[in-house]
């Protein structure tokens, strides 16, 4: 279940970290983005819907340090 859960947090944060640049990037069209705005909420609905929210903020928070 650890590994399932590793490789959950890292593809939502990947998807993310997509995201934030696609809308970083001004030549990114609509479209693209909101393609990869609906992959990261697929991504974190997972999340959300095993009740792993607060357990993927602390795993983000150890991450960034």
């Amino acid at each position: 279940m650890d590994k399932l859960k590793e490789i959950l947090f890292e593809t939502t944060l990947t998807e993310r970290d997509e995201l934030i640049w696609m809308m970083q990037h001004s030549e990114e069209n609509a479209e693209k983005i909101e393609a990869q705005r609906a992959r990261f909420t697929t991504a974190y609905g997972i999340i959300e819907k095993a009740d792993l929210e607060s357990e993927y903020a602390d795993w983000l928070e150890a991450k960034n340090n």
